[in-house]
């Protein structure tokens, strides 16, 4: 469960960082 969450957080932070690099 903790993995999980701990994936799931990553793959989000991930996910941000792509769409900010790509918006900005």
């Amino acid at each position: 469960m903790v993995i999980a969450t701990i994936c799931i957080a990553l793959c989000l932070h991930v996910l941000n960082g792509t769409w900010l690099a790509v918006t900005a």
